[in-house]
């Protein structure tokens, strides 16, 4: 054995294959020195360990064949790994969806990137989280993003790590206060504790860094400086491969200078962390600077100044898709109508008395104690009554219990602690449900004496009047429900229609169910305290057999619902987004019907003068710009007006808030007009006459055919075979005998088609990702080498040659990594057959059978070196087509390079301070040099081609 031949250890088979690149002798020993490429690294190695590597041509020489069949399968392995580095995408087959045109495009527009760093601004309702989870699961495939953060509001975290879990079999560690709390137990204080987390959700308002002040106190200081040092700054060094950050319009820095908290994370992440996806309907607030400032985190270099917001560079970086031009795969339009009917609930007759009486109680409670609350400054209790004013709407039976739980806490005073254990930082962004959880949790407290005491009066009067009010199941909200309930399947002449009613809170959930259970219907419920099983298995309680199903907020985060078209809002969450997150339930890609929406609202409330006269002004937008759009707007609205605050401002000021309200609302309507105007000039949509290439196209609808084919074969070679059952098409069974150790012995359930994992939730999808399918990749590709084969096609009889395959991979030591399986038949005369070569692209497709032996063993000098050199030719061709198409990025890129640093040091020469205008220079061209080194150092792709396979080849009829 010499330097350059290839080895594996005897003692040590999980090394791999090595190359020998050093050799010793001493006290009569040979050892080695050995660089094994899945070790990354050379290891030191005695001689008797270690067994040559044959080369096929070397073992046709000597006429080591091995089985047809184990050649076929190693060449099907190969020809399967190459689609994990190519040009095109198959992420989209590895999961239980069914993609859509401008999903598979936005994905191949972000691949094509120099750098994948993109917004994704695709209009509500487009499954933006299904584009990102699809731009990461194709970069992890390619061994390129393999530690992920995901960024979301606090109030979506948990229905993207659900969406992450169903949809894409991911499981990411959701990172909150108590998580990092315990972790630091666990790890002790000095440790990172995002060091060992490679896929994790967060919530930004619990990552930024928190503001230090002089007006803090010495305690409160000392935890901000804790949270920046082992939170903010802890995850600033997890060394991050891709980052998305879901609505992120919340970063913002503005004009002057001035940037948030939440700015400065996405700022920080932006600057380390290669592959970065900013998501949002909405990425235009009105103001040109804070855009710019936003598009500077995908790219800095090309968003320098204000006048770089041009079109052309925006449609650069940007994603964009509209709503109502979506189609599916055959071109049909993708959404519904939606139809929405605002009820108003009347309790002006005299059997609703005691339920008006209960809303003014409770209307008076919560005015008065905010003063007391707002002269404490406690703000935790001022959440508490926006909380009790939200409920008394919901249900009696709802405020009800709260009021019972808060009169006992009350009684408990003394006992209890003052000091609360939660952080509020996200309250406004969790469900009714979550924030009535949190706050009775922390039970809290006003510190004067008095005020409990006079506190405890107006609850127990509260009481009195609510347990009037739930004496029988017969109030003005309900009745409307049976009549709604009544018109609807008079009107579907169904009588087992289906309908979700969707309510904030779990008492007055409770309420609704048993209601409609003692009429007889059958019911199924969603909540958050149901886990992720139970929630599933509830879902299809109701796809299959209830008519109803009755959910909080939080329960349906992440649970799609498209199989029904009628939706109660019971009652309405103030925050019109969080409405629009109920609806998008059903509202959704897949709904076959158009969608029938009908919102209770309780008539001559303070909520309905609000409501009135802000959704006049919504209605305004909706007429000028469409329904979609006014989608898209409400979160960036919610970020400068906060409908809760709205709302409980009314309450509090009465009549005293009209023209105030009125204000805010001719506010909000031009700063929304503002906004869709600048978006509709600089943001333009994705050409929706752009179509997927027939390349992909075949891909997605052979792929998983193939690789049905390949685990169907690689059976057969165990003497196994994959069953489907009689009863249930397209989903199988078998045997394993493979790696039993690590595998169960009986797969129960497997499916291949991805879209026949949407309804098969329990089934296994056996794709490119799945695990046992890339066992088996890596296990037959060690063996197969040579052969002697015969293919039985009639075009071709008489034909005979040798084939070889060469593997030729393409890389750059950086981010760049293609592969490519190259089929080279070269006839018996020694001349190159490019038909024959093509045919065995596909071996999947041929019938073949054991051939005779070596055949042309005479022979074989002459027809590996034309089968080398074809390959050779073949292989620099496609070099040549990479390196040209590479070279156009990396030359754009520098362009765009330069033209920053020459603006940049445009700014730098008009400071007037000598040494400040050095350093600065200084700096810059520092920062200059290592970009540009770094972009020569990309530049260059290595190529190496290798044969890997040789087997005589004889066509017969």
């Amino acid at each position: 054995m010499q330097p350059g031949n290839q080895v594996k250890s005897k003692n040590h088979p999980e090394y791999g294959v090595g190359k020998i690149i050093d050799k010793t002798n001493i006290f009569n020993e040979d050892y080695y020195q050995v660089f094994f490429e899945k070790m990354d690294k050379p290891m030191q190695l005695i001689g008797n360990d270690l067994e040559l590597v044959l080369d096929p041509f070397t073992m046709f020489k000597q006429g080591m064949t091995t089985y047809t069949e184990k050649f076929k399968l190693k060449t099907l392995a190969h020809q399967l790994e190459t689609f994990y580095f190519g040009h095109n995408t198959v992420s989209p087959t590895n999961f239980k969806i069914k993609p859509l045109p401008h999903q598979l495009l936005a994905l191949d527009f972000v691949l094509n990137q120099f750098k994948p760093r993109c917004l994704l601004a695709d209009e509500v309702g487009l499954g933006k989280t299904i584009e990102a989870a699809l731009i990461f699961e194709e970069l992890k495939m390619r061994g390129i993003a393999n530690k992920v953060l995901i960024i979301t509001p606090a109030g979506l975290t948990h229905q993207w790590q659900e969406e992450m879990r169903l949809k894409f079999s991911e499981d990411f560690y959701l990172m909150d206060k108590e998580k990092a709390r315990a972790l630091f137990e666990l790890h002790g204080q000095e440790g990172n504790i995002w060091d060992g987390l490679d896929q994790v959700i967060t919530s930004i308002d619990f990552l930024k860094p928190k503001k230090i002040h002089d007006d803090l106190g010495k305690r409160a200081r000392e935890r901000r400086e804790e949270h920046n040092q082992r939170i903010y700054q802890a995850c600033l060094e997890a060394d991050w491969d891709m980052v998305i950050i879901d609505e992120a319009h919340k970063l913002t820095k503005y004009k002057s200078g001035e940037e948030t908290a939440r700015y400065k994370l996405g700022s920080a992440l932006a600057e380390i962390t290669p592959i970065f996806l900013l998501l949002t309907a909405t990425p235009h607030s009105g103001k040109p600077h804070v855009f710019k400032n936003l598009l500077q985190l995908i790219d800095l270099h090309l968003f320098y100044k204000v006048d770089d917001l041009k079109p052309a560079n925006v449609e650069k970086v940007t994603v964009r898709n509209k709503k109502r031009a979506a189609v599916d795969m055959e071109g049909n339009r993708l959404f519904k109508s939606r139809i929405t009917s605002t009820c108003e609930i009347d309790r002006n007759n005299e059997k609703d008395k005691v339920e008006r009486l209960l809303y003014e109680e409770v209307i008076n409670y919560v005015s008065e104690y905010y003063n007391y609350a707002k002269f404490e400054k406690n703000q935790v209790m001022i959440f508490l009554l926006m909380l009790y004013q939200r409920i008394v709407c919901s249900s009696s039976q709802a405020i009800l219990s709260s009021l019972e739980k808060r009169y006992n806490t009350l009684q408990q005073v003394e006992k209890i602690s003052r000091i609360l254990n939660s952080d509020f930082s996200d309250f406004e962004e969790l469900s009714g449900e979550e924030q009535l959880d949190l706050i009775e949790k922390n039970q809290v407290m006003l510190k004067d004496p008095r005020a409990l005491k006079k506190e405890m009066n107006i609850i127990k009067d509260c009481i009195e009047v609510a347990r009037k009010c739930v004496k029988g199941h017969d109030d003005a909200k309900l009745r409307k429900l049976l009549e709604i309930i009544d018109e609807v399947k008079r009107r579907e002449n169904n009588p087992d229609t289906k309908m979700i009613i969707f309510t904030e809170f779990v008492e007055t959930q409770n309420y609704i169910l048993d209601s409609l259970e003692t009429l007889g219907y059958q019911t199924a419920y969603i909540n958050g305290r149901l886990g992720l099983e139970e929630k599933i298995e509830q879902k299809n309680k109701f796809k299959d057999e209830a008519q109803f199903l009755v959910s909080t907020d939080a329960g349906g985060e992440g649970i799609n619902l498209q199989f029904c078209s009628y939706m109660v809002n019971y009652d309405i969450p103030w925050n019109p987004m969080k409405l629009e997150q109920r609806i998008g339930r059903i509202d959704r890609i897949g709904q076959k019907q158009d969608v029938k929406i009908f919102n209770f609202v309780l008539k001559d409330t303070i909520e309905e003068y609000v409501r009135e006269t802000l959704e006049g002004k919504l209605e305004l937008i909706k007429e000028q710009f469409g329904e979609d759009k006014l989608r898209d707007i409400l979160s960036t609205l919610q970020e400068d007006f906060n409908f809760d605050k709205i709302y409980f401002d009314a309450v509090i000021e009465r009549q005293k808030e009209a023209e105030k309200l009125e204000d805010i609302a001719e506010k909000m309507y031009d700063q929304a007009e503002e906004i869709l105007k600048q978006d509709e000039f600089l943001i333009p949509f994705t050409d929706d006459d752009k179509n997927i290439g027939e390349e992909e196209r075949r891909i997605m609808q052979d792929l998983p055919e193939r690789i049905k084919r390949f685990i169907s074969d690689f059976l057969i070679s165990h003497g196994e075979e994959l069953k489907e059952y009689s009863n249930q098409e397209d989903i199988y069974y078998f045997k394993n005998d493979f790696k039993t150790e690590n595998y169960q012995k009986h797969f129960s359930q497997v499916i291949f088609s991805p879209e026949k994992g949407i309804n098969s939730e329990e089934a296994e999808l056996f794709s490119l990702k799945n695990e046992y399918v890339r066992d088996v990749i890596a296990d037959v590709k060690k063996q197969g080498r040579v052969t002697g084969l015969e293919v039985n096609d009639s075009r071709f009889t008489g034909k005979e040659g040798l084939l070889s395959f060469w593997q030729l991979t393409i890389e750059n030591n950086y981010d760049y990594s293609r592969k490519y399986y190259i089929p080279i038949f070269i006839e018996e005369a020694g001349r190159h057959n490019s038909r024959l070569s093509r045919l065995f692209k596909r071996i999947d497709d041929l019938d073949i059978k054991k051939g005779s032996g070596l055949s042309i063993l005479n022979e074989i000098e002459e027809l590996y070196q034309e089968a080398e050199e074809t390959a050779q030719k073949r292989g620099e061709n496609l070099f040549l087509e990479n390196k040209l198409e590479w070279e156009e990025k990396i030359n754009e890129r520098m362009k765009q390079l330069k033209t920053y640093y020459q603006e940049k040091e445009k700014a730098i020469k008009e400071i007037k301070v000598d040494n400040i205008r050095k350093g600065r220079m200084q700096a810059m061209q520092e920062k200059l040099s290592k970009e540009e080194q770094e972009l020569k150092d990309k530049r260059n792709l290595f190529p190496k081609l290798t044969c890997e396979q040789l087997a005589y080849v004889k066509f017969g009829g």
